[in-house]
């Protein structure tokens, strides 16, 4: 994966620097890709939570991080082979998080994201083994955290999957999975799971508009006209925010 000329150099230093001085590197790469991260400058905040890393490969912090970025930056780009390249690092990042800190629900979260988007890339027949390990992994997200956003917005997106199935492909993966995996998997649990997130985070784009598109699927047009509009009003805070804000505005001429 590429690194800016920069952030080669900045490794090299940190390096060859003691390991106080290291640990110190790591920890104002993190802060530095947080800030970038929060600006929406998100490739230079991968590089920063990258250098980090290489700093340090234990660092969970800033394993997760990365793992979480490198998705966002893959979300609109997936059949590209970078795209393919960042969603592969993304996976293995959020491995190696969860080892280091099995019990912070944010290792849990990435790895959950990193395989999500992996199936989506994949045909609808080949998606059933990554459909256990999400479901695994938002699950134990949210036994950890209970109320995280993210978890309740993947775990929905898993439900909604499953439904979008049609019959005889449902019934193949009830049989694969012994009857029980998707036992509890609803349009009514998929519409649970996000207004539980859009309550924790009601301006959050990416909310509305999954939830606009599932209530598209159910046939609620006056609903997801609602969610769909609330995608329209809400503040520009995340890197795909503008490409959430087009496919609503999409949406509603549709409808």
């Amino acid at each position: 994966m590429t690194r800016s000329l920069a952030a080669v150099a900045a490794l090299a230093m940190v390096l060859g620097a003691p390991a106080s001085n290291r640990a110190q590197s790591v920890a104002q790469h993190i802060a530095a890709g947080d800030s970038a991260y929060a600006v929406r400058r998100t490739p230079d905040a991968l590089q920063h939570y990258l250098a980090a890393v290489t700093a340090d490969s234990t660092s969970a912090a800033a394993l997760w991080r990365a793992s979480r970025t490198e998705v966002e930056l893959a979300e609109f780009d997936l059949a590209s082979e970078h795209a393919q390249l960042l969603l592969k690092d993304a996976e293995r990042q959020a491995r190696t998080a969860i080892t280091r800190a099995p019990k912070d629900a944010q290792t849990h979260f990435a790895l959950a994201q990193a395989l999500g988007r992996i199936a989506l890339t994949l045909p609808t027949t080949d998606r059933l083994p990554y459909a256990t390990e999400v479901h695994q992994e938002a699950m134990a997200c949210l036994g950890i955290a209970p109320k995280h956003a993210g978890c309740l917005h993947v775990l929905a997106l898993w439900d909604a999957e499953y439904m979008r199935l049609g019959h005889f492909s449902r019934e193949m993966a009830n049989t694969m999975t012994g009857g029980k995996l998707f036992a509890n998997a609803t349009w009514v649990q998929a519409e649970c799971n996000l207004l539980a997130a859009i309550e924790l985070e009601p301006k959050r784009a990416i909310h509305h508009l999954d939830l606009g598109r599932i209530y598209l699927d159910e046939g609620k047009k006056d609903a997801a006209r609602a969610e769909l509009q609330a995608v329209m009003r809400a503040p520009v805070q995340d890197y795909n925010d503008p490409r959430y804000l087009a496919d609503a505005k999409a949406a509603l001429e549709a409808l």
